[in-house]
């Protein structure tokens, strides 16, 4: 469903990713690892069309994306949740959500329905102010805030950060209830157990590079893991 391809991004003279090669299949999910400043989040700012221009191949569903600005990238359905969550802060979880929906007002009422259904704490939060939401349910509304634009591919950047562990695992258990509704996820963490256990594939990165990839078993405990994370 997403196919990256070579895919080099230069800041100034230094290049942050390096001919990376990346495969997202239809409702599978799959992590970005390796430590602060591996590129990851480059690399999910580059394909949502926050960062142009870039060198290579990003094709969703086949079609080449890498040339599109913001806007139409987000038309070809490529929703970003990024580390700042970027909601509303003075508006309602409902008032979020339904913001995000605005391009296909006949269908708000459901898909605010399947976001409550994935994360009830939203539901019993509607009417509060983003403001006034703890970290892991401000998470939550950005997720929501990304299905209800009905994406085909979800992006989330450092999903577990800030998080304690509880709260860490109810975000991931979602996640994998959207991964199982049929979505595709690409995902950056630093928490090696969390991402491999949701993911259908690992991408281990060092220096902007690909230093090892494979399934999760495949990964868990090897050389290239350490070697990314702690050098």
């Amino acid at each position: 469903m997403l196919n990256i391809a070579d895919l080099t991004v230069q800041h100034g003279a230094s290049r942050v990713v390096q001919n990376l090669r990346v495969t997202v299949g239809t409702g599978t999910a799959a992590a970005l690892l390796g430590a602060n400043g591996s590129g990851k989040s480059t690399v999910l700012q580059a394909v949502a069309g926050l960062i142009r221009p870039v060198r290579g191949s990003i094709q969703i569903n086949g079609e080449e994306i890498a040339d599109l600005p913001l806007h139409w990238v987000v038309a070809r359905g490529v929703a970003l949740v990024p580390e700042d969550r970027r909601l509303i802060l003075p508006l309602s979880v409902r008032e979020n959500l339904d913001l995000s929906a605005a391009a296909d007002r006949g269908r708000t009422a459901s898909r605010r329905n399947e976001v409550f259904a994935l994360f009830p704490e939203l539901a019993d939060a509607a009417d509060v102010r983003a403001s006034s939401l703890p970290p892991a349910q401000r998470l939550m509304l950005a997720i929501g805030r990304a299905i209800m634009t009905r994406p085909e591919i979800i992006l989330i950047d450092q999903p577990s950060r800030g998080l304690d562990s509880s709260d860490a695992g109810r975000i991931y258990t979602g996640l994998a209830q959207i991964r199982d509704l049929g979505y595709s996820i690409l995902l950056a963490d630093q928490n090696i157990g969390l991402a491999l256990g949701l993911a259908d594939y690992g991408y281990v990165m060092r220096h902007g590079a690909l230093a090892a990839h494979g399934k999760p078993d495949a990964l868990q405990n090897t050389d290239e893991i350490a070697e990314a994370y702690l050098g």
